[in-house]
């Protein structure tokens, strides 16, 4: 889920003139035309480097738009802010009933925050991202609130947030650059930058009964 954010630097070369270089690591293409600057067919995009908080490329950076699973940053966030990663989490079965991409949590399963956190940075798992929010807030509409509340404190000025885990609505979307102004906050906690950097693993409940093969949604995950 953190494609081209929080793999943050795409770098690109300066081709010589009329000639054209093509890369491709499973589904994602860079096309490198005969300028210096990529071909991106996004609709808003923004390319930064995080060791410099240099902006290397934007694109439509302030548009509004829906941002599905990157909701999840701020759902992360919250959780590593407010809750310790050893603490135990028991499943809602409203949990389990979200639908969409899920790491099948079962109702009343026992399992800590750090591993529910696995599952929505490597999985990007909607029951995971719910459980994380009942167990925070007590209830997902108070988790939003919160949501809302940290984007106001992070001045995330075009950033609206409706769900901890990113389904369409019309009140859940960011721009571009709100979104690198959030995954620099996220990943600015070493923990964080663990799971999100990790290719794929398999959690287990408390009791070890039960297993959860997690694979990387970020596709250009050491490829670049």
């Amino acid at each position: 889920m953190f494609e081209l954010l929080i793999s943050l630097l795409v770098s690109w070369q300066t081709l010589e003139p009329n000639k054209q270089n093509i890369q491709s690591e499973n589904q994602y293409q860079i096309v490198k035309l005969d300028s210096s600057r990529p071909f991106v067919n996004a609709r808003s995009s923004l390319i930064a480097d995080l060791n410099s908080n240099t902006i290397l490329f934007e694109k439509n950076s302030l548009q509004k738009l829906p941002i599905a699973s990157l909701t999840k940053l701020m759902t992360a966030l919250i959780i590593i802010e407010e809750n310790n990663l050893n603490e135990i989490v028991t499943v809602p079965y409203s949990a389990t009933q979200v639908g969409g991409a899920t790491i099948h949590l079962r109702t009343n399963e026992q399992i800590t925050v750090e591993n529910l956190l696995k599952g929505i940075l490597i999985q990007s798992g909607n029951d995971a991202a719910a459980s994380l929010a009942i167990h925070n807030a007590g209830d997902v509409t108070s988790f939003v609130e919160k949501m809302n509340l940290r984007a106001t404190e992070l001045n995330l000025q075009n950033t609206s947030f409706s769900n901890p885990m990113g389904f369409d609505h019309p009140n859940n979307y960011s721009t571009a650059q709100d979104l690198y102004s959030l995954a620099k906050t996220v990943y600015s906690f070493p923990a964080i930058q663990e799971i999100v950097n990790t290719k794929s693993e398999t959690i287990y409940s408390l009791d070890k009964t039960l297993s959860h093969h997690l694979t990387n949604t970020n596709l250009i995950l050491e490829n670049y």
